[in-house]
């Protein structure tokens, strides 16, 4: 039950982020490596980096205000 609980809420903290965030941590948890999401996206792979680490400090945030 509370996997369950903490998916949800992960998948609805994924859903609440800026969408320039929200496409790159889509595509890494599909699999895809930086160089393969910069091509997708048109950005750098250092933009790639940087967007996944702005992307998880706001997941974090948005995930421990629901604790």
């Amino acid at each position: 039950m509370a996997d369950a609980q903490a998916r949800e809420n992960l998948l609805r903290a994924v859903r609440g982020l800026p969408v320039i965030y929200r496409e790159v941590i889509v595509l890494l948890l599909e699999g895809l490596e930086y160089r393969e999401i910069s091509e997708v996206v048109g950005i750098t792979e250092s933009n790639v980096g940087v967007r996944l680490n702005r992307a998880r400090q706001q997941l974090k945030t948005m995930l421990e205000e629901k604790s």
